[in-house]
């Protein structure tokens, strides 16, 4: 019995100490104690490895002396797909700290004082009532940031919070699960250019712009090409994110990393520059009044994709079963855009609600930085004012359906659509962050 009051007493103990070291106090009396760390993906568990041994190990009438277990169901505390990110979960105690102060005032910081930028997602969510104690107002609330960049290279790191208000917040440490081994990347001064196909990119230089709090980076560009056709392009970063060899990613990261990769992309703006083989333009489509639709179930292979018009929609609300168009319902009187889906063992649902005409379109076999541009215009030749320009990578599960809003020209009975498969150009450039230009005093 000695023995197992002496275990009993070496978990409490245990376990408080680790909540002691892992809870920070802001400014408001708000407490905010680290729960624990899982990779991006993964689900996470409430008990801990001690108290699962705990339990293993001491007889049932002493486990209340053990922190309390809960397994949430699976996938409920997963955020992300990215196994390259780290979610940090978090117990708040307190009225000041809510979901929005946390998600959008931290910062992640080395053991040298270099920031790293906030960025991933962040999420609160509902624990069983009482699982905590106290009365369900003052009950404490589950937190998850995700973090995208952060000092990989150490062991540790920390996180300060900030409060509502800008309260000063104490620093939680939190272990890093995702330590290399990393590759050696060899940066190239500036200015440095790249060649793919016809177009030669020259980075000429980085530049930081902005407040210190939310900086960003300016990209100097350089482009030249012997075709016609790209020599009017434009060069742009999509996404608007530089990467470092250790796997952190983000608009602006830490100089403690000294070489930075930048990826461009290169397009066309015109779409007089694309060959007929990258477009394909279905004629002829009677333009549709509010709450009728036409299913058009047309389909072409523009460089190599497999695209396919499905429906020409007036304003309204169109439901598809099953893939195929079964009812159009008028637009409701002030309704904007919406879009559900629902299933049983026998159908799937999708409806689409739009305040403007709208095409539905299906796409495949798309490469990663392909865009899809879409051209409309009447019988006049009048083009169409598109509001919302179809984009679409390859699902996991089957084909990419999108749609695409827009307004026709007045009084136009007929449309011609014209698909463009935008495909970029891909340049990478390796730099010294120590050669970005800091922010004018």
């Amino acid at each position: 019995m000695l023995a197992v009051a002496a275990a009993v007493v070496f978990v409490t103990i245990w376990s408080r100490a680790v909540w002691r070291q892992s809870q920070a106090t802001l400014g408001d009396g708000s407490k905010v104690t680290l729960l624990g760390v899982v990779r991006g993906g993964e689900n996470f568990t409430m008990e801990t490895r001690w108290a699962r041994l705990a339990r293993r190990f001491l007889p049932a009438k002493v486990w209340g002396w053990v922190p309390p277990a809960w397994q949430p169901p699976p996938g409920a505390f997963s955020m992300g797909s990215s196994s390259n990110a780290l979610v940090v979960f978090l117990r708040v105690d307190g009225a000041g700290m809510t979901g929005l102060d946390i998600g959008g005032s931290y910062v992640v910081e080395d053991g040298t004082g270099s920031a790293y930028p906030p960025g991933g997602s962040f999420g609160t969510f509902g624990v069983p009532t009482g699982f905590w104690g106290g009365a369900a107002r003052s009950a404490p609330r589950l937190a998850a940031i995700q973090l995208q960049a952060y000092p990989r290279r150490q062991a540790s790191f920390q996180l300060q919070l900030v409060g509502p208000r800008g309260l000063q917040g104490s620093v939680l440490r939190v272990p890093n699960l995702l330590r290399g081994p990393f590759p050696e990347w060899r940066a190239s001064p500036m200015p440095q250019s790249r060649t793919n196909g016809p177009v030669i990119l020259t980075l000429k230089g980085l530049a930081e712009l902005g407040p210190k709090s939310s900086p960003r980076i300016k990209r100097e560009w350089s482009l030249a090409s012997s075709s016609p056709a790209w020599a009017r392009a434009t060069a742009k970063a999509r996404p608007q994110i530089f990467f470092d060899p250790t796997g952190n990613e983000g608009a602006v990261l830490s100089r403690s990393e000294p070489v930075w990769k930048l990826r461009a992309l290169v397009t066309r703006q015109d779409p007089a520059d694309f060959a007929p083989e990258e477009q394909w333009a279905p004629t002829d489509l009677a333009n549709p009044a509010p709450g009728e639709f036409a299913a058009v179930n047309q389909s072409a292979k523009p460089l190599g994709t497999d695209l396919k018009l499905l429906v020409l929609a007036g304003a309204g609300e169109l439901v598809v079963s099953n893939g195929v168009a079964i009812a159009m319902n008028p637009p409701a009187a002030g309704g904007g855009s919406s879009s559900s889906v629902s299933s049983d063992a026998k159908s799937t649902i999708q409806k689409w609600s739009r305040p403007n005409p709208f095409l539905v379109v299906e796409a495949e076999s798309l490469q990663p930085d392909d865009e899809v541009d879409f051209h409309l215009t009447d019988e006049q030749g009048r083009e169409a004012k598109v509001l919302q320009n179809g984009y679409g990578m390859n699902g996991a599960n089957g084909p990419n359906i999108f749609t695409v809003e827009f307004i026709p020209p007045a009084g136009a009975r007929f449309l011609s659509v014209r698909m463009v498969v935008n495909r970029p150009l891909a340049f990478e450039f390796l730099v010294n962050s120590k050669e970005i230009r800091p922010p004018k005093p």
